[in-house]
């Protein structure tokens, strides 16, 4: 509780922090082809921003705005980036190999989310459209993508734990975790290191590092970069000069047709289990469609 004379509050409201966003956007439009029965127009869309933590408020030097779900933390922290992610990772040595326990054979694991592991920020986004006409023909389509920032699969991580991913099949009849066992004193000090030389199962090493209650983050971070074919248009026009109907188009569109670039591989990046503080993570996303139609466009 604290107390400014003559009133004690247990809450308050306050401009918490300053966070500067720098970045910028452009457009460029092209005419490669004009004139004549064939044209074609392309337009290209860039945007890119960064966001720094300045300052926050008086004592705080960092604050959780999303605590643990959906095994991810975001915090903002003095001097780092908006929409940085804490989860739970392997404990290492100074030498960044993994420690091991000495008597199980499995790897050490950190208590809790406390480790930053990445941002859900991509460095930039960008777009192309290419439209062509040919006499009475159109066609257009659209490429667009998302480029840096990461992603952390909730669904993975049940996914593994209870064996459906093909790489749990690897090790199921045992296998050594790279890493290394440490010997300490009664005072906690490190004496040795050597190398795990304990076998495990498969089986044991996915279900300490996935499930739904403490899934290990730094096992299931993918990258979010992506490129796609947004959408595909195709369609004809026919003018009707003699009728009450003066033009009549028809067309086939298609939208999210496929990727041409994916670095998530398992999964669409771009689906979160939400907007705002909660970005970063997917858990039990439905799986993109692929939307094919027709179209007709009367003109009187």
């Amino acid at each position: 509780q604290t107390c400014a004379l003559p009133i004690c509050y247990d809450q308050q409201f306050i401009n918490a922090g300053n966070v500067q966003n720098t970045g910028f956007e452009g457009t460029l439009n092209l005419k490669p082809v004009t004139g004549g029965d064939f044209t074609w127009d392309m337009a290209i869309n860039f945007s890119h921003n960064k966001s720094l933590v300045v300052k926050l408020s008086e004592g705080l030097t960092s604050y959780v705005i999303r605590g643990r779900s959906w095994m991810t933390t975001v915090k903002v922290v003095e001097g780092h980036e908006f929409g940085d992610i804490y989860t739970r990772g392997f404990e290492r040595n100074a030498a960044g190999d993994v420690l091991v326990n000495g008597t199980t054979g499995l790897p050490l694991l950190t208590s809790g989310e406390t480790l930053p592991m990445g941002n859900y920020n991509p460095d930039f986004i960008a777009g192309m459209r290419n439209s062509f006409t040919y006499k009475n023909f159109d066609f257009s389509f659209l490429i667009d993508g998302r480029f840096g920032g990461d992603v952390f699969s909730f669904t993975e991580a049940n996914l593994a734990s209870d064996g459906f991913s093909d790489y749990t099949l690897a090790g199921r009849e045992g296998f050594i975790v790279p890493g290394v066992v440490q010997t300490k004193d009664a005072s906690g000090n490190v004496t040795s290191e050597t190398p795990n030389t304990l076998s495990v199962t498969s089986e044991a090493y996915w279900q300490i590092l996935g499930g739904r209650n403490t899934p290990v983050g730094e096992v299931f971070k993918y990258k979010a970069t992506n490129v796609r074919v947004r959408e595909a248009l195709l369609g004809y026009t026919q003018g009707l000069p003699n009728f009450f109907i003066k033009n009549i188009r028809i067309g086939i569109f298609a939208q999210n047709l496929f990727f041409i670039v994916n670095k998530a591989k398992i999964m669409d990046p771009n689906l979160m289990v939400g907007t705002s503080n909660i970005q970063g993570t997917e858990g039990f996303g439905l799986p993109g469609t692929r939307t094919v139609g027709m179209n007709l466009k009367l003109t009187f």
